[in-house]
């Protein structure tokens, strides 16, 4: 039997986990008063409303090999196999330490998958990895096929605030004031790693700019199209009835923004995730 392993950063709530058959190991978020473990210790509501309060950011710690070790004896003892998808490898080390346990407890059965991405892009992979499964397909090609998929994987998204940015040097103060007085809502993409690609003034046309980068790099819908947001499940309405009309008949999946992720965007952030169409 195959198993599907990913680390807790692809943002699938536990209800959604169970019914895919899917395994989370942990991240973690150090505030100044201890470390929660991402999904586990804190509810999604309760983290916002913890990053709310504080005045400095707090810092994330990727897996380490041994909780990975952990996880992969416990299936591969049982005669299972892997597949363990994880968090680009340029936006933390979990996918190293993946490989790392990997080597140790036994590379014949366990593969790794890099999803360039994180949070609903990672969902993304995950599902179609789940399908690959339910059709009997073997662990290794399950993985060179997700992997295949993940090379295709865009994620654009709009941050809310730059509160947050400011926080973690990302911006200067005086940047985030006049952004946030303007309404400022900066543009970004993740493939491999985070680039800027715009700004955009009000939610209408930071809306209008995800739009056009989905339009811009088509879509191969018969993977789905997947949307997520961080504590703002209003705003994601009206983003995904605005792509309404361009993403019928695709699957779609929702994800919130969890604490990892969450604690480098804040609240507010709003994004769409898809497999671009191969190009010939």
């Amino acid at each position: 039997m195959v198993r599907i392993v990913a680390d807790s950063t692809c943002d699938i709530s536990k209800e959604t986990r169970d019914r895919l058959g899917v395994t989370t190991v942990p991240l973690k978020v150090n505030f100044d008063d201890g470390v929660y473990r991402d999904g586990i210790d804190l509810s999604v509501g309760e983290f916002y409303a913890k990053l709310s309060r504080v005045s400095k950011l707090p810092t994330t710690s990727q897996v380490n090999p041994s909780e990975f070790e952990e996880v992969f004896r416990k299936i591969t003892e049982k005669g299972d196999e892997v597949v363990c998808i994880c968090i680009s490898r340029e936006l933390s080390g979990t996918l190293s330490s993946a490989l790392t346990a990997a080597e140790a407890v036994d590379p014949s059965r366990i593969f790794c998958v890099d999803t360039r991405c994180a949070t609903f892009g990672a969902y993304l992979i995950i599902n179609e990895a789940v399908k690959m499964r339910s059709m009997g397909i073997s662990a290794k090609e399950i993985a060179e096929n997700a992997q295949s998929l993940a090379d295709r994987v865009r994620l654009f998204a709009m941050v809310d605030t730059l509160k947050y940015l400011k926080m973690g040097g990302r911006v200067s103060g005086t940047a985030a004031a006049i952004g946030e007085i303007l309404g400022i809502h900066p543009i970004i993409q993740v493939k491999g790693s985070i680039s800027v690609l715009g700004k955009a003034r009000g939610y209408k046309a930071a809306f209008s700019k995800l739009l056009e980068s989905f339009l811009a790099e088509p879509a191969d819908l018969s993977h789905g199209v997947a949307f997520g947001h961080s504590y703002s499940p209003q705003r994601l309405k009206e983003l995904m009835s605005l792509f309404e009309p361009y993403i019928r008949g695709a699957e779609v999946l929702t994800g919130d923004v969890g604490p990892v992720i969450g604690s480098h965007v804040g609240p507010g952030a709003l994004g769409v995730a898809y497999i671009a169409k191969q190009s010939r």
